[in-house]
């Protein structure tokens, strides 16, 4: 990576509870930081239960943009709306599995890109 940039976060989040994902940035040197994050509903595998799945859930999150410090962790919070969170809530109580894709988007003083991207379990 352009910034030496690792990422944390908890491989299971209860989402609604926190009203949002958490995610633990840090950098080796000076770099501009966007987190975005969607949410979607795991697929049965099975043929049968497909047909039934008329539409995946898919949810966005807000997008964060931050410019982080050479050697300090910063914890950043993936914020949803309202509505997002109680569609997400209908969806969990409904036994659907979802799962967030986030994506971390750095670029370094000399505009250097790179991403890296995690997947984070959804939980009640």
């Amino acid at each position: 990576a352009a910034c030496g940039l690792t990422v944390k976060a908890s491989k299971k989040q209860k989402l609604v509870k926190q009203k949002g994902l958490k995610l633990k940035l840090k950098t080796g040197q000076a770099c501009k930081v966007t987190v975005t994050t969607s949410i979607k509903q795991l697929r049965s595998k099975s043929k049968k239960r497909q047909a039934q799945i008329v539409r995946a859930l898919k949810f966005k999150g807000k997008k964060a943009s931050l410019t982080l410090q050479p050697n300090k962790a910063k914890t950043v919070k993936v914020k949803f709306t309202k509505k997002t969170l109680k569609a997400i809530n209908k969806a969990l109580k409904a036994h659907k599995k979802l799962v967030a894709t986030v994506i971390v988007t750095t670029r370094d003083s000399a505009s250097k890109v790179s991403r890296k991207t995690l997947k984070i379990t959804i939980r009640r």
